[in-house]
């Protein structure tokens, strides 16, 4: 079985809002299919803001990370209570990469469409076994939101800006 190690090391420009992440998998073995599986499809509740735009059903990956980003990109509150909300929808990972992120520097973004799983991050040579990258549409183009399934839960560990976005 291949077993991933983080040989790399994560940095945040966080003032200017990128990321960047260094990983790589080391192989222990042959491989043997991932113990957690893909994302399934989940209704959401009418009203919800997080609710998609087509009205078509969103795995829980999808809803996942459209409330982590309406979440993070939410410049309305104070960083106390901006950080309530979010902290709770982080891995350890992610918490330590966003947890000095004042949410005035946010830039001012819409979402503009459903968020789309763009790859299940599944199999033996996943960094995250069981994770997911998922594009949410912008006003500023697409980010990706990383996401980790962990204990049934899943949780964003980085997220990906478009190019010119900080």
């Amino acid at each position: 079985m291949k077993t991933p190690i983080l040989v790399g090391a994560l940095a945040a420009v966080l003032m200017g809002g990128g990321v960047l992440a260094v990983v790589a998998s080391q192989s222990n073995g042959p491989d043997t299919p991932a113990a957690t599986s893909p994302p399934t499809p989940s209704s959401s509740v009418a009203g919800d803001p997080t609710a998609p735009a087509s009205g078509a059903a969103l795995t829980e990956a999808e809803q996942t990370a459209l409330k982590v980003f309406t979440t993070w990109s939410d410049r309305s509150s104070t960083y106390e209570e901006w950080w309530a909300r979010l902290e709770p929808l982080l891995s350890p990972a992610g918490k330590a990469l966003y947890q000095y992120t004042d949410p005035a520097n946010i830039p001012a973004i819409t979402v503009t469409g459903d968020p789309e799983v763009t790859d299940a991050v599944t199999g033996p040579n996943a960094v995250t076994p069981g994770g997911a990258n998922v594009a949410v549409p912008t006003s500023a183009g697409d980010f990706i939101v990383q996401l980790e399934h962990d204990h049934g839960d899943w949780l964003m560990y980085a997220m990906t800006f478009p190019q010119g976005v900080q």
